[in-house]
């Protein structure tokens, strides 16, 4: 925990493992600067994951980030960065790297998750599916679903955990007080919600990092 937090959080985008500029995850600090459109998904999972045992003024900073409290704004932050041709509206999976499809789709991932802002509580129910720092796997299809054309998507959520969803042109705030599987359904613009329901329990044949009933 002390040194993910001091990697990516500890002075928000000042933080070693973020470029600067626009807060997308470089290779290595400070011997290769190279921006990482995986590396910086991955950053996201794991300070998702582990937002809960963070220290309250990291979370705070997490919160910012997300947010754009006095810094920039992290999905803005990756839609400006070299990884994003803005004529093609494509990704590169590096910042040396020719635009891709594959690269894209990670892009429209982690603007995804990016969208949602923990404010309280442990935030999103993201499985342990792997150690490997290069899996994408937690964020998958039985926890995670966004469906554009009816404005819905699907997480899972720690109970007692409040989010704020900056899809739209207001954010708009959800207080889960039972652990499980959501599908959040906005209105017409994404900036208000039309109906939240509890769609199942974690799954038993998952490892998550706290237990369903704790």
């Amino acid at each position: 925990m002390t040194d993910l937090q001091s990697r990516y959080l500890d002075r928000s985008w000042g933080s070693p493992q973020w470029d600067g500029v626009c807060g997308v995850a470089v290779h290595e600090s400070p011997s290769n600067p190279q921006q990482r459109l995986d590396g910086t998904l991955n950053a996201w999972i794991m300070l998702y994951t582990f937002y809960g045992l963070f220290t309250s003024g990291n979370r705070t900073n997490m919160s910012g980030m997300l947010q754009g409290n006095q810094v920039t704004q992290t999905w803005v932050g990756l839609n400006e960065s070299d990884l994003r041709d803005r004529t093609a509206d494509a990704f590169r999976l590096t910042s040396s790297a020719p635009l891709s499809d594959d690269a894209t789709a990670i892009a429209a991932l982690c603007l995804f998750l990016l969208g949602i802002v923990p404010q309280s509580g442990r935030g999103l129910a993201i499985p342990l599916s792997s150690e490997r720092h290069s899996d994408y796997s937690s964020l998958d299809y039985r926890h995670f679903g966004f469906d554009y054309a009816n404005r819905s998507i699907n997480i899972p959520v720690w109970g007692g955990t409040t989010l704020r969803f900056a899809y739209g042109g207001a954010a708009v705030y959800v207080f889960f007080d039972a652990t499980g599987i959501y599908r959040i359904t906005f209105s017409s613009g994404w900036d208000s919600i039309s109906q939240v329901k509890r769609v199942s329990d974690l799954y038993s044949n998952e490892c998550y990092l706290w237990s369903q009933e704790s």
